[in-house]
């Protein structure tokens, strides 16, 4: 189905709501316009600069943030480590806008068939109280201009810095270890429990984001991919499945973690990270030699009878190619389907 009908399936999250635009419903530019409690909200997929195509969710402030002129088209929003908007991607669009972005892998119509009303209402419900706490003064926006004063000044200092800081600079990366110390990033549980999140997700969405502004993410292709394996595709209800998660490359190759979980809807999830001293192993695959190593594992028991289609994430990763350029891929995985069978107890688990 298109992204318009995937989200005007939830039209009704929003009161007094219509379609925007109202032409051309092939577009990739589609969202729903309306009222969230007492707020103007908008949400659905909108195009970026570079012809990307990104889903949004915003909830209109009031009063309007009190920014300065540079910050006032768009202010990214900087949190405090540990917060639970802390990767959230959340920023201030035209003075008014309280605005999530997210950049699905599996594209906008897939994004929205896999949510739900009630998904998307808890989304937007974290928007508004986010809203509430800035215009009541007990969030401050202060950190976020600070940042932003502080990167031009830093950008200012490379650009005087000159040719000679450069070729200085351009020799000790090429001399030093390639593997670079990840960001500071607050501990989490090794395991999955509820909706805590694995540290290493945390960590693989924060290089993700130093990637983004140091150099190009590319796309995974064949000479480094993630492989899922199942223990078994059909299971009795209530009866424990376990995905196995792999990284094949024929790269110098770092796995940072999930930077997106995956969305394992009608199953209890508990997700674990690979032990750090997961041997690696050469392998055959497609004709080639790879080196394999595993990256963790996902235990999901079924809560629903049918076939079930799982989508089990996106890996973030670098890698140095054979001509010594350093690469950030996303290693993306395709849905799979789980047929889950009665297991003759006459109930679904609770």
């Amino acid at each position: 189905m298109s992204i318009r009908d995937e989200i005007l399936k939830h039209q009704g999250v929003l009161a007094e709501s219509n379609l925007c635009p109202a032409g051309d419903p092939s577009g990739d530019a589609q969202s729903i316009a309306g009222n969230f409690g007492a707020r103007s909200a908008e949400f659905g997929a909108r195009k970026t600069k570079d012809g990307l195509t990104e889903v949004f969710f915003k909830v209109r402030m009031r009063p309007v943030a009190e920014l300065p002129p540079a910050l006032q088209v768009d202010c990214p929003i900087v949190f405090p480590q540990g917060s639970d908007f802390e990767n959230a991607g959340l920023r201030i669009e035209g003075n008014q806008w309280l605005t999530e972005l997210l950049s699905p892998v599996e594209g906008a119509a897939r994004y929205f068939s896999a949510e739900t009303d009630a998904s998307i209402k808890e989304r937007l419900t974290a928007i508004n109280r986010l809203a509430l706490s800035i215009g009541a003064g007990e969030f401050s926006l202060l950190p976020s201009v600070a940042a932003h004063v502080k990167k031009n000044i830093r950008n200012l200092s490379w650009m005087m810095a000159g040719g000679f800081a450069m070729i200085v600079l351009s020799v000790v990366a090429i001399s030093m270890p390639f593997f670079f110390r990840p960001l500071a990033i607050p501990q989490a549980k090794e395991g999955r429990s509820g909706n805590a999140t694995l540290r290493s997700t945390r960590i693989a969405r924060a290089q993700a984001e130093l990637a983004k502004s140091e150099r190009t993410i590319v796309p995974s292709g064949s000479n480094v991919f993630l492989m899922v394996t199942p223990d078994k595709t059909t299971v009795t209800l209530g009866e424990k499945v376990t995905l196995i998660y792999e990284v094949l490359t024929r790269y110098s190759t770092k796995c940072w973690g999930f930077s997106n979980e995956g969305k394992f809807q009608n199953f209890r999830v508990e997700r674990k990270d690979a032990a750090a001293d997961e041997p690696r192993v050469v392998v055959q695959a497609n004709g080639k030699k790879f080196l394999k190593f595993a990256v963790g594992t996902a235990a999901l028991v079924p809560q629903r009878l049918g076939e079930q289609l799982i989508y089990p994430g996106t890996a973030f990763v670098s890698a140095r190619s054979e001509n010594g350029q350093i690469l950030d891929v996303y290693l993306t995985t395709k849905p799979m389907p789980i047929n889950v069978v009665s297991n003759n107890k006459g109930q679904e688990p609770g």
